[in-house]
């Protein structure tokens, strides 16, 4: 009896001291900060506004965060001049965290939360071998604690990580040049980055495949970077072999509407002094997006009309005459947007001493006075100016005063 009593305090004291265990890596976790996206959505806004000391100030606030101090140290290297290409943007990002990765820095308390999970295992053990099992007392309440903690902590971390892993994506997109070298989380695995690097670019990949289109242009690229990086040999220089990559491209676009990766293979492709190359790639569908994220939009090609020249004794009006402006028309000109002031803008008049302008054109931006009166610097400009500018339909203002 006097045994069974032993077993059943040892296995309650052995109970508690779990939850104590584990309460210390929960509520670590709960002081970090919840809603990173919300966080790397006001840092997006203030780097595309060109406020980059603002983005810093505001990564500043989180120095025991992982995501701010990685932050933080991209938007100062930025800041400095420095120009960093994806990889170099991930080993700044984890270079400034503790153990050099967003797990390690992420890992407080989490090697005691496992030495609790056995020492709970250990009580219930011990508590199930002593009767009776069940009845209503303190060591069933704190086994139900722990498993509420437990995996509370566990979600947590796991959310956290790959929420952090996103906010990486967020500055390469918003900071880094494409790296034509290194395809991605498809290719070999440096040991000296370790596994938090790959982490990383598999969660930029993930969620930069959410949205967009394939596009010839991004087929190619990446038919290009697969083919540089195992042959070390660049098919840019070849127009004839660049052809034949750019029509397997288009094929490849349109077989992966309807399948999920598809097989390229251009046989004898180009030759060295080692003899002939060829190129053999699977492309997914998922990394044809990215690649097509990367890949810069051509600018649409501007028709100029030719200059008119008068035949052989025909005369132009002096409208059409070369150096003559036109005359002014009695028809009505054909509608056009043109940029309104504050004071032209119907039941907007203009406040003293303070503008909203367009950041492209300069054209004035209306405002409700009301609203203006309430906007003391570019970030409240951000949040509460959500409009396009009347003359060029851009998005990037600026406050004057």
């Amino acid at each position: 009896m006097e045994a069974t009593s032993g077993i059943l305090k040892l296995s309650q004291a052995g109970m508690i001291a779990a939850v104590a265990m584990v309460f210390l890596r929960w509520i670590w976790l709960k002081t970090r900060l919840s809603n990173i996206r919300l966080f790397m959505t006001q840092i997006a806004k203030l780097v595309e506004a060109g406020n980059l000391d603002r983005a810093i100030k505001l990564a500043g606030v989180l120095p025991s965060d992982p995501v701010g101090v990685g932050t933080l140290a991209v938007l100062r290297a930025h800041g400095a001049g420095r120009r960093m290409n994806e990889t170099q943007l991930i080993d700044t990002f984890n270079a400034a965290l503790p153990g050099g990765s967003v797990r390690f820095a992420l890992g407080r308390f989490r090697g005691l939360k496992t030495a609790a999970f056995f020492l709970a295992a250990g009580a219930v053990a011990a508590r199930l071998y002593a009767f009776p099992v069940f009845g209503v007392e303190l060591f069933w309440i704190a086994a139900g604690a722990f498993v509420v903690l437990f995996v509370s902590a566990g979600l947590g971390a796991a959310r956290m990580e790959h929420d952090t892993f996103e906010a990486v994506g967020v500055l390469m997109r918003l900071l880094a040049e494409p790296d034509e070298a290194d395809p991605g989380v498809d290719a070999e695995a440096d040991p000296n980055r370790g596994e938090g690097h790959l982490e990383i670019r598999e969660a930029w990949e993930d969620a930069d495949a959410r949205t967009g289109e394939i596009t010839d242009e991004g087929v190619t690229d990446l038919l290009l970077a697969g083919f540089r990086k195992e042959h070390k040999f660049d098919l840019r220089g070849d127009e004839m072999a660049l052809k034949r990559v750019r029509d397997a491209a288009q094929k490849v676009v349109i077989e992966l509407k309807s399948v999920q990766e598809t097989q390229v293979s251009l046989p004898f492709i180009t030759a060295t002094g080692d003899g002939p190359l060829h190129l053999e790639a699977t492309v997914s569908r998922k990394k044809a997006l990215v690649f097509s994220r990367r890949a810069p939009a051509e600018a649409p090609a501007q028709v100029h009309a030719p200059a008119l020249s008068p035949a052989e004794g025909e005369t132009l009006p002096l409208g059409e005459a070369p150096g003559f402006a036109p005359s002014p028309s009695p028809s009505p000109a054909p509608a056009k947007v043109q940029a309104l002031s504050l004071g032209d803008a119907p039941g907007f008049p203009p406040p003293s001493g303070k503008a909203v302008v367009c950041r492209n054109c300069a054209a004035p931006i209306p405002v409700e006075p009301e609203l203006l009166a309430q906007i003391e610097g570019e970030f409240d400009l951000w949040t509460r100016v959500k409009t396009r500018c009347p003359q060029c339909g851009g998005t990037f203002f600026e406050l004057r005063s």
